[in-house]
């Protein structure tokens, strides 16, 4: 069996919803990886100070198959809608790796709808010391209801 932590996280965002956090133990081996690990618990309780510390001003959020969103102001907008819509329960956070510019994050999210989501966020920085997050890329994909099942 795979060491796993689970945490608990509300936000003032989200009306103080409890949000369940599962973390693989190796995911925040480095410096970088903790900060990638913490932007998609960030994304879904719409932590605006995390997100606003970590991210360039111009950052561009690419929604595959949706939406292309420009701008960390807009980007909060965005994601307090779909939290209004949907809150996130569970979040799972099974892999973290980072290389050079660029990382990426993967998952999976129950929410208070009923939907299971996988998702991989990939993350680029405006420098190889990973100063800021300047793009996010999101691929999600709505599971079956019996996916995760076992």
């Amino acid at each position: 069996s795979e060491a796993r932590r689970i945490v608990y996280r509300s936000s003032r965002r989200t009306g103080g919803t409890m949000t369940r956090v599962i973390l693989h133990e190796d995911c925040g081996n480095s410096p970088k990886n903790l900060l990638l690990q913490q932007m998609p618990i960030a994304m879904t309780a719409a932590d605006g100070q995390f997100i606003s510390d970590c991210t360039a001003q111009n950052l561009v959020w690419n929604q595959v198959g949706g939406s292309l969103v420009k701008g960390q102001a807009q980007v909060m907008e965005r994601l307090q809608r779909a939290l209004q819509d949907d809150r996130v329960l569970e979040l799972t956070i099974d892999h973290v790796v980072n290389h050079g510019k660029a990382g990426a994050v993967d998952g999976t999210a129950k929410t208070d709808g009923g939907r299971v989501l996988a998702y991989c966020n990939v993350y680029e920085f405006d420098s190889a010391k990973g100063a800021k997050i300047s793009v996010v890329t999101s691929y999600v994909i709505e599971l079956p209801d019996n996916a995760l099942s076992s």
